[in-house]
């Protein structure tokens, strides 16, 4: 279920693609490498879904400022970087942070309605993810129901729905000529 459920983070880059590219590019790294993740856990698959949170991360917080392609560029050096050089351990609170740091950026731009509709979901996803990972009280590998997998859905959810409420800047749709109603 939790692999299946991976699938909400490529159906939001479906979603976003013209809107923002960059945090499309990300979602579907995301979702393909959650995916791989939660079908066959490894290294590679683990490195991957860990890379493609940090890239979310960044593309959100890049997306307030710029759509730059050096911009771009930068995102993925630094999500490359930080999953390539911290220890496992350490993988998860960066991407927290970066996460963090990325609510702020929205929520000093964004109206209110849609802060809190983003905060509420994501927040209702992030208590799902905490009580269903590996060893928390709701983790059952065996049930179809999978807290885990409702928190990949909810978190591609929160993350559409802010995007989606935005304007971008107006400067980086002219560079990109692309129509700001859409």
């Amino acid at each position: 279920m939790n692999a299946l459920s991976a699938g909400a983070f490529l159906l939001a880059a479906i979603v976003l693609h013209r809107r923002s590219r960059p945090l499309a590019v990300a979602l579907s790294i995301l979702g393909l490498g959650s995916f791989a993740f939660h079908q066959a856990p490894g290294f590679f698959s683990g490195w991957l879904d860990g890379f493609g949170v940090a890239l979310v991360a960044l593309a959100i917080i890049d997306d307030r400022w710029s759509h730059n392609f050096a911009v771009v560029v930068r995102s993925v050096v630094v999500a490359l970087v930080a999953v390539l050089t911290l220890p496992t351990v350490l993988r998860g609170p960066l991407g927290l942070v970066l996460m963090i740091v990325a609510i702020v950026m929205v929520v000093r731009t964004t109206p209110p309605r849609w802060i809190l509709a983003g905060l509420v979901t994501g927040g209702a996803g992030a208590a799902l993810y905490v009580l269903g990972r590996t060893g928390g009280p709701l983790c059952h590998p065996d049930s179809l129901v999978q807290p885990h997998a409702a928190w990949h859905v909810l978190a591609a959810a929160a993350i559409v729905a802010v995007s989606l409420s935005y304007r971008p800047n107006p400067d980086n749709i002219a560079e990109r000529g692309e129509n700001p109603a859409i």
